[in-house]
């Protein structure tokens, strides 16, 4: 990898460390019925990256590099709370696991504050990847840890 690749990556890291989000999860939205396209759809991570300050090229600058890298991501007006007076917001997206994992994998070395989540979020997506290649699509039911 190139010195500026491995520049960018510390950089990203930074950013998740102090505006950016690791959700982890196994969805139980719909337990009853854990067989249906409800329950099998619904993603078990996402990496988001948040900017309220107005100064969103940022945004589009990270997501110009991970389209770089073959991941894929997504940016989206964020839609205030109705008791917070943040109007100008947005969000970079990420919620495939591939292009998670992929990133986690590079940020992982500069990570700080996240650094634990990051790890844990990794081995969840890796359990998922091992078991979707055994159970197909309900592969969700038999994922033991979130």
């Amino acid at each position: 990898m190139s010195r500026a690749i491995d520049y960018m990556w510390a950089y990203i890291a930074g950013f998740l460390d102090g505006d950016g989000c690791i959700y982890c999860w196994i969805n139980s939205a719909n337990t009853r019925f854990p067989d249906s396209a409800s329950y099998t759809n619904k993603k078990i991570a996402r990496v988001r990256f948040t900017q309220t300050s107005g100064a969103f090229l940022v945004l589009y600058k990270i997501q110009e590099f991970f389209t770089a890298q073959g991941i894929v991501s997504n940016i989206f007006r964020k839609k205030p709370p109705r008791n917070v007076n943040c109007h100008n917001a947005m969000d970079l997206e990420i919620g495939s696991m591939d292009s998670i994992e992929k990133i986690l994998e590079n940020v992982l070395p500069y990570l700080i504050v996240k650094k634990r989540k990051a790890f844990e979020t990794l081995e969840l997506i890796r359990e998922a990847k091992s078991l979707k290649d055994k159970y197909g699509q309900y592969y969700r039911k038999y994922l033991t840890r979130a």
